[in-house]
């Protein structure tokens, strides 16, 4: 049998830091090294040194550290190789790995499960909804209102029109009672749907209000109110017009001409309706079609299949109806489907008594409030353009802008704009960059915790930089050393509130680390008590403990202990390998801060959300730490 090679047999003797999963990766690094040990004398020269860091880069998807092999393969030759021997033996290669894993406490295991499963059904879901009550009770206090206030107005109607309209109801029975019905809850839902897409309405309040308003209104879900009350929207339509044209209008069209005498002399006149035709042709009946088209392009162009681009459409179909320009510019209907609401409104049948004729009384203050927060966003951009001062672009195509400051422009970390270019846009051809904001963010509320979790997923680290920078900006300098008693709290502003924040980055390309380095580097030096906890994760490393990243926790080791500088994001914060472990995240903070109310603040994809808010509702019962759960997509 032929013998392995002394570069294989020692790192089989290092399989006791590798996973389970990781056999195909330990085969190939077990293969490279035996192929790189040429003489099989158990020794590493620089340029076998190299190579290795190279294969390894290369697995662990590190383009700069494969440009870099060169610097690297140097750097442990001279930490491991001070004679100049012009090599490395294997046994001082696993000494010095042995080393680097030491250093790093695992962050990247499953979490463990916090609580324990009831045998009994029945307690157990007691215990959820309990639960559930509260850890959600300000939206279910709005919903529960919302639904109210909709089952109230319908049955206002529907007894209406059963008792006081009886020549009406002999005729057309139920049908005109739930027709009635769901569309007084078309009325408030189409005033409602307007409110919670008023930004700077929503942004004063939250930025004004007093902090009892912002605990009980739950601000930071507009958006999923919006979609709430716009699925009651389609609900209350699709009643209204399946109970008109599938029951009411039947039952009319075959009443005999006694039933339909009174409604005729009434409401209908004569002749009589002799088929639907006559329902179509007048202003209330073609106003409702075409609202009811306008709401289903809308509505379905809304829907998460057609606005993240999920379907397998044609190419031209693609661009055409899915995407956010799709989106956005199908929802501007509602422009005509709000005029023709209040015209149908105006020529309903089987009214004639004007205060009935009360759709213009529901949605005229959210349509004017509407409308001056358009305008007001169409003169404050025109009015404050700004210029574009500088422009880099980063790897993962991410756009960097540097842009000037509007005199009298006024924001707070957290808060977001939108931007607009009007010299690329078909509607504007002016060569000036506009701005529209700035407008409340869920992290905006930052302020009110003493200790903050901020977790960010990919480019939704913007959201939390700019309060990652506040922080930094309210770091000051003890007036007195840590000998003399100060903590960290005294290397904070006496007038900021949060005194201590986790700061955790997800991405999966080293290249992200670029976007904010600045920012890193000024934490790591200005930050000497650290009231800011960076932590990096790289998902495209494997977790250290694994073989494949060996070489790669090796570098990083000596080279952050010889510099001070990471090799993956380049910048004074380590970078750890692969994901996050949460439970071990939370548990450490729960550690750290009993009996305080902790800020967990998310924005990225939605993939994270669950797992956060579950750990975060988990050990706020099971600790005297409170997590406070906020998300915000991006």
């Amino acid at each position: 049998m032929e013998k392995a090679s002394p570069a294989v047999q020692t790192f089989k003797g290092l399989k006791f830091i590798s996973k389970g999963e990781a056999a195909k990766g330990w085969d190939a690094v077990s293969e490279h090294f035996d192929r790189v040990d040429k003489n099989a004398d158990g020794r590493i020269t620089e340029e076998e040194l190299k190579e290795i860091i190279i294969v390894s880069a290369s697995t662990n998807r590190t383009s700069k550290i494969q440009e870099q092999a060169d610097e690297y393969a140097r750097l442990i030759m001279d930490e491991m190789d001070p004679s100049n021997q012009g090599y490395i033996e294997l046994e001082d290669m696993e000494t010095l790995l042995q080393q680097a894993l030491s250093q790093s406490v695992s962050h990247t295991h499953r979490h463990n499960q916090l609580s324990t499963t009831d045998s009994n059904p029945l307690r157990r879901w007691c215990r959820r909804t309990q639960f559930f009550l509260e850890d959600n009770w300000r939206h279910v206090c709005v919903i529960m209102l919302w639904l109210s206030a909709c089952a109230a107005l319908f049955a206002w109607r529907f007894i209406q029109y059963r008792h006081r309209h009886r020549d009406v109801f002999e005729v057309m029975g139920y049908c005109v009672c739930v027709a009635k019905g769901s569309a007084e809850t078309l009325k408030l839902n189409m005033a409602l749907v307007l409110l919670p897409v008023c930004r700077n309405t929503i942004t004063w309040i939250r930025t004004h209000s007093a902090t009892v308003v912002a605990r009980v209104v739950p601000f930071d879900y507009n958006v999923n109110f919006h979609m709430v009350v716009a699925g009651g929207i389609a609900a209350g339509a699709g009643v209204h017009v399946i109970s008109h044209m599938a029951c009411g209008f039947p039952r009319l069209l075959h009443a005999t001409d006694a039933q339909y005498e009174p409604l005729g002399q009434e409401y209908l006149g004569f002749p009589r309706p002799k088929d639907y035709w006559w329902f179509l042709k007048g202003i209330e009946g073609w106003t409702g079609l075409v609202m009811l088209v306008l709401m289903v392009v809308a509505f379905t162009l809304a829907t998460p299949w057609f606005r993240r681009d999920r379907l397998p459409l044609p190419r031209h179909l693609r661009r055409m109806l899915t995407g956010f320009n799709a989106f956005w510019y199908s929802h501007h209907c509602f422009v005509v489907v709000y005029v023709l609401l209040v015209v149908h409104g105006q020529f309903v049948h089987l009214t004639h008594e004007w205060y009935y004729k009360s759709t213009w009384m529901y949605v005229a203050v959210p349509v004017v409030l509407y409308a001056f927060e358009r305008l007001v966003r169409v003169v404050r951009s025109t009015a404050l353009p700004v210029k574009l001062l500088k422009a880099e672009l980063y790897s993962g195509n991410v756009l960097s802008l540097h842009l000037s400051k509007p005199q009298g422009f006024q924001y707070t970390s957290g808060q977001y704009i939108f931007l607009n270019c009007p010299a690329i846009s078909r509607f504007e051809c002016r060569p000036k960059v506009l701005i529209e904001g700035p407008y409340g963010l869920t992290a905006q509320d930052y302020k009110q915790y003493d200790t903050v979790l901020l977790v960010s997923l990919g480019i939704g680290v913007a959201a939390m930089i700019s309060i990652i920078r506040d922080i930094i900006d309210n770091i000051k300098e003890p007036e007195s050393d840590l000998e003399s008693g100060a903590t960290i709290n005294n290397s904070m502003s006496s007038s900021f509130p949060t005194r201590r924040a986790y700061f955790c980055w997800i991405t999966r390309e080293e290249g992200s680390f670029e976007w904010f380095r600045e920012v890193m580097d000024e934490v790591a030096e200005k930050d000497k008590h650290g009231v800011i906890e960076f932590h990096n994760y790289c998902t495209s490393l494997y977790e250290k403990g694994d073989a494949r990243s060996a070489v790669i926790a090796v570098l990083q080791f000596l080279n952050y202990a010889m510099n001070g500088v990471d090799v993956i994001s380049n910048t004074r914060i380590k970078t750890h390998f692969a994901r996050p472990n949460w439970y071990n995240v939370y548990k450490r903070i729960a550690l750290n801060h009993p009996n305080q109310r902790v800020g967990v603040f998310y924005c990225g994809a939605p993939v994270l959300v669950n797992v956060l808010r579950e750990l975060a509702q988990d050990f706020s019962r099971k600790t005297s730490t409170k997590f406070e759960f906020h998300k915000e997509y991006f």
